[in-house]
Order: structure tokens, then sequence, then C-alpha cells
């Protein structure tokens, strides 16, 4: 039989990849109230199938103690039509706040040599619908730990199918979905905590059939250990210089002088500033204390108020100590299961720089697209 059809391919355009500078990547501890990241695709900006409504107002910080992060969103203004174009504008934008309690209490005692990396992304469900389990695991930063440390490893949880729980039912038209939303920032910085993502009804007006579909996920989540993050980087938190602000509030803080050795007071203006900010000087001294290796005496000034003056207990050599940081993690799960999505990797500091040693990079969290097959187009036929 002779063929009856050719299918013939051409390069249209060619759209080249550009790298990012490392200083783009933004570490949660490294600079709290900087934008994570803020990408716009220029190809759908201007396009009128992905037009957006604005942003909402900032969200409260995501956790009461420690460093968290708020966010804020917005939505396409036709999300049929913008699903229908592959529109790819960001919607959520997120950016790193300070909790009014500075260090968590009861954390967990951290031990350098059974240090771990963070949890890597679960896995999909592992049934289609039903009740099934899904995973996630993470690494010792030190392989030799895996002989003397115990600490969990691998985690499993129950999940429903994305078909749904009832594998009997045959998929309702009038209640299908979009994709799922990313995952919201986890509730607190440090230790357990939660986080959500959602999804909408392609058809609001039949959300009284559709009560079945679960529109919203919640999950818990462990971004590091508060006595983690405070043993790893108090030194350089308390090295960094007082900085006010850049509003018109006046709140009385803390912060540690690293040349007079001691906790000091200033004024905060209420906005910007930088992690040596502490709400009361005995939690300056409790973060502090282990980076400037001195001892707290409490001796009775002219005016009869306790101050706060230093002691040396241990001689620092001075010999410089470059930063250490760990290999990067393998990279996550495409954040989405079609079309365009994000997946990342990272890497943690295991010894952070003293006495002028090598400073740590910038770039330990690092971030890039994933293209994936084009996702299913679900047309509408009107009356």
């Amino acid at each position: 039989m002779p063929p009856f059809a050719r299918l013939t391919f051409r390069k249209e355009k060619v759209y080249p990849s550009e790298c990012k500078d490392p200083s783009e990547y933004v570490l949660a501890w490294r600079s709290a109230g900087a934008e994570t990241e803020t990408s716009e695709d220029i190809e759908n900006k201007n396009t009128k199938e992905c037009t957006v409504n604005s942003w909402t107002p900032w969200s409260l910080c995501s956790a009461t103690c420690g460093k968290g992060i708020r966010m804020r969103t917005r939505v396409y203004k036709n999300p049929i039509k913008a699903h229908l174009m592959g529109c790819s504008r960001q919607m959520n934008e997120k950016q790193f706040c300070n909790a009014i309690i500075s260090v968590c209490d009861d954390s967990e005692n951290f031990n350098d040599l059974c240090a771990a990396t963070t949890w890597a992304q679960w896995t999909p469900c592992s049934v289609n619908c039903g009740q099934g389990v899904r995973s996630r695991v993470r690494n010792y930063l030190n392989p030799m730990a895996i002989k003397q440390c115990h600490i969990r490893l691998t985690e499993n949880q129950n999940c429903t199918g994305p078909a749904g729980p009832n594998c009997d039912l045959k998929p309702d038209p009038r209640c299908q979905t979009t994709y799922w939303s990313e995952w919201s920032p986890c509730s607190h910085s440090c230790d357990e905590g939660n986080r959500i993502r959602t999804r909408l009804l392609y058809y609001p007006e039949n959300q009284k059939f559709c009560e079945h579909h679960q529109l919203l996920e919640r999950e818990n989540c462990n971004v590091q250990s508060c006595e983690a993050f405070l043993r790893m980087h108090s030194a350089e938190i308390c090295n960094e210089p007082v900085e006010p602000g850049q509003c018109e509030g006046t709140f009385p803080r803390y912060y540690f002088n690293p040349t007079k050795k001691a906790c000091m007071r200033f004024t905060f203006t209420g906005c910007k500033g930088n992690r040596n900010n502490f709400h009361s000087e005995e939690q300056c001294k409790n973060a502090c204390a282990d980076a400037s290796d001195i001892n707290y005496n409490y001796t009775e000034a002219n005016n009869n108020i306790v101050s706060l003056l230093p002691e040396m207990s241990k001689v620092d050599s001075g010999r410089p100590v470059d930063c250490v940081v760990s290999g990067w993690s393998d990279w996550s799960e495409c954040s989405q299961t079609c079309g365009r999505g994000r997946r990342e990797r990272v890497r943690t500091v295991v010894t952070p720089a003293r006495n002028g040693g090598q400073p740590c990079p910038v770039d330990l969290v690092e971030k890039a697209r994933c293209r994936l097959r084009p996702c299913a187009i679900v047309c509408r036929i009107g009356h």
C-alpha cells in the first residue's frame, strides 16, 4: 500500500537559555526581607489571555519564631483562557521575614556528625484513585554518619490518588479541575510546620455537584532544625553590622557588637534591617555567646543598673577557617506533572567561615525550569 501522507518537521525559532548569576539565588538565612525569586515570562506578559489581577497584600509571616516567609498571590483574569493558552505568569511571590521571637524554644539538640539535608519533595501517590502511600527521603551530609547516627531518613504518608477516593466513580465532566498550585511556604521556618496547595474547578457554577472533589491539600513540612540553624549561622549573624532600617518607627532592639564583644541597644525603625536584631538582651546573649566565644558576667554599674560585660573564656587562635558547604542534593521532581514547572536542589553550610576565612557562597539553593509533555486541552462547547 503506497503512503498517503507525509509528516515534515521544520525548526521555526530557537529559544536560548541564559545562566543565572549566583547572586540571584537567595537562601532564607541569608537576607530576611528579600524576595526568594521574582521572574516574569516575557513571552506571556503582553498576551491578552494571560492578563492577571493585582497582587494581594502580603500575608503574615509564616513563623511565630525564627525566620519565616510571607507571600502574596494574584490570579488570571480568565483562568480558563489562560490555561488553554498555556500561560505561565508568576502567580506567587515569596519574601523572607523575621518572626517576633528570633529563636525558637524547645528545639532538638543538633549533632554536627548527624546533620542531614532537607527533605526531598514527596513522591507521587502510589495509586491513581483510592488510598495509597507517598514517601520522601533525605541524606546525611557526612556519609560516615550512617554507621553512628540513627535519625529518620525516610518518611511515608497516606495519600488519596489524583482521581479521587472512589475508584468506582467515573470522572464527572462537570467537575474538571486545574492542576495543583505550588505548595505554600512552610508555616514554620524551622522544626515541624505545615503547608498547603490548592486547585480550582473549571466551572465554579457546578460546585454543588463536586463537593467530593478535594480542592485543598495539607501536609507536614520541616524546613530545618531550629537548633541546627542557630548553631550553623550564629557566627555570621552576630557579625553583621547594626542596621536601623528604612522606616519611620522607633522600636528598642539589641544587636551584638563584635568589636566590643557585647550586646548593645539600638533603635530599629520597623522595616528592612538584617538578622543581627534581637527583641531582648537575653535573646542576643543566647544567640551570640557561641559566636563570640565569651562568657557574660553581670556587674553593678554606677547608676545601680545591671549592665552586661563580656569576659573572654576561650582564646581564639586567630587561624582563618574557610567556609565548608555540602555537595548539591539531587534535583527535586518537577513541580508540575505536565507543561512547564520548576525543580530545585540545595546544599547547606557545614562549617561557617571564621577569622577572615573564605566566606560561604550565596548560591545555596539552585532552581531550574523543567518542561514536560504538554498538558491536555479541555474544550468547552457552547450552546
